[in-house]
């Protein structure tokens, strides 16, 4: 089974979007944070993933891919063994949909009333008024398309639907429920939608925090590794003198070695362990999560 390596950070939503696709499929991945608040989606190293310096980027197998909507197509169809998400032409249309009508104003907002606010800023309540009209237009079209289909794109959900969930997500947030409610076919969509326990568990905080954990085990695990190095680099270089003490020295020391070493070895071990684990186990935390961080729709 492929491996997916994701590059991103998991408050932003287009990274959002790409982790919801993963869990839905159940596909194994590892996401390697970007964090943009210190500019890390502006190295040369990320630069070579993603031309434009934007999060997410992906490595899948020998591919790297970017532009989170590509890459939902992309995941999505070289998966449909699993699960068919792709769909098929109105698949597109609704992902174009979503890319030309929903998002421009739903971005506006959230800009406006949560990112501004994450940085200590305050909201320009003219441009959120004027987006928020711009946004009840296009639930006024949705509405009419959900009073035939389940889901946005048909009978089935699809990536057409996830597309539309990281922006709803912080919408409800930052407290316009209403503005969804409006609209009976576009709210009960939304119900079944954000429900999803792949989509519960991407959306928690509990997420966030497993994230985190992950990057910090990571770097401690690079420390040992770099202190060994140094370790042994500063040893090669002593010449010590063949004697009793000496050697018992030198014997201390290997033994000094091999005790590091286990110790990575162990730390290697408990990781893959802990990785076995989450998979097995994923289910049975989507559930509970889904039970704790529901949303009060």
């Amino acid at each position: 089974m492929v491996v997916v390596d994701l590059y991103g950070d998991s408050r932003s939503t287009c990274t959002q979007r790409v982790l919801i696709l993963l869990e839905e499929l159940q596909l194994k991945y590892n996401l390697n944070k970007i964090d943009i608040l210190k500019n890390e989606h502006k190295t040369s190293e990320f630069v070579t993933l993603q031309p434009f310096g934007k999060i997410p980027a992906m490595k899948y197998d020998d591919r790297v891919v970017f532009e989170s909507r590509s890459m939902l197509r992309y995941i999505s169809r070289n998966n449909v063994d699993i699960k068919d998400l792709y769909g098929g032409t109105d698949v597109d249309i609704w992902l174009e949909a979503e890319s030309q009508n929903f998002y421009p104003p739903a971005n506006a907002i959230v800009y406006e009333k949560l990112f501004k606010k994450w940085s200590g800023n305050k909201p320009d309540l003219d441009i959120v008024n004027k987006n928020l009209e711009e946004l009840d237009k296009v639930l006024n079209v949705y509405d009419q398309r959900l009073s035939l289909v389940p889901f946005i794109a048909g009978e089935e959900f699809t990536i057409a639907d996830i597309s539309h969930i990281p922006y709803i997500n912080y919408l409800l947030k930052c407290g316009y429920k209403q503005i969804f409610k409006k609209y009976t076919n576009v709210y009960r969509w939304i119900k079944k939608i954000i429900k999803r326990e792949s989509v519960q568990y991407v959306l928690s905080e509990e997420f966030g925090k497993q994230e985190e954990s992950e990057k910090q085990e990571q770097i401690k695990n690079e420390s040992i590794k770099s202190d060994i190095r140094k370790h042994n680099s500063v040893k090669s270089l002593e010449k010590p003198v063949k004697s009793e003490s000496t050697e018992k020295i030198i014997v201390k020391q290997n033994y000094s070695d091999t005790s590091s070493s286990e110790q990575i070895e162990s730390r290697k071990n408990v990781r893959n362990k802990k990785d076995k684990d989450n998979s097995k186990s994923r289910n049975v935390k989507s559930k509970e999560i889904h039970q704790k961080l529901k949303l009060k729709l």
